[in-house]
């Protein structure tokens, strides 16, 4: 059912439970939205998990680690190549 009260990208939930309780959970904006960032420790965890089955734990972490500190790498072909597969932790 369409609310106008709700902000676009907002979302509301209203549950009754068997016992009569009514309970309304209610977000204006989305998680990891502008108006609802994600927190440092989510983004970190989001991006790990994203990398899984594609690049190995080590190369995720020193990949984040670039990605959070870009200016220490001469080019954006640095940062690239650690995207790719079969890049390791021993760097």
């Amino acid at each position: 059912v369409a609310d106008d009260s709700i902000p676009m990208g907002g979302v509301a939930v209203y549950i009754e439970t068997i016992d009569g309780k009514k309970i309304e959970i209610r977000k204006d904006a989305a998680l990891g939205t502008p108006s609802n960032p994600l927190s440092a420790a989510q983004l970190h965890e989001k991006f790990l998990k994203g990398a899984e089955g594609r690049l190995s734990a080590g190369a995720a972490t020193i990949l984040l680690n670039a990605l959070k500190d870009p200016e220490k790498y001469l080019d954006s072909a640095e940062i690239t190549a650690l995207m790719r597969p079969h890049v390791e932790a021993d760097q």
